[in-house]
């Protein structure tokens, strides 16, 4: 694993987007907050070009790995 950097929405990609599956069970709070509209953290190795990401969901405290 690399580091483990939180990035603000700005530096969000695209192929970070990609990492995650809004139709999982409650894939549509992750995209909220990936999206800006809900509040949380986005983590990840590697703005951009990441191997992996987790979103931290504020609203119910939720990560989506």
């Amino acid at each position: 694993m690399g580091a483990l950097l939180e990035i603000p929405p700005a530096q969000i990609s695209a192929t970070l987007k990609t990492l995650f599956e809004p139709r999982d069970p409650a894939g549509l709070r992750c995209v909220a907050v990936l999206e800006g509209i809900s509040p949380g953290k986005v983590f990840t190795d590697s703005p951009s070009a990441p191997a992996w990401a987790v979103v931290w969901e504020g609203a119910f405290n939720a990560l989506y790995p």
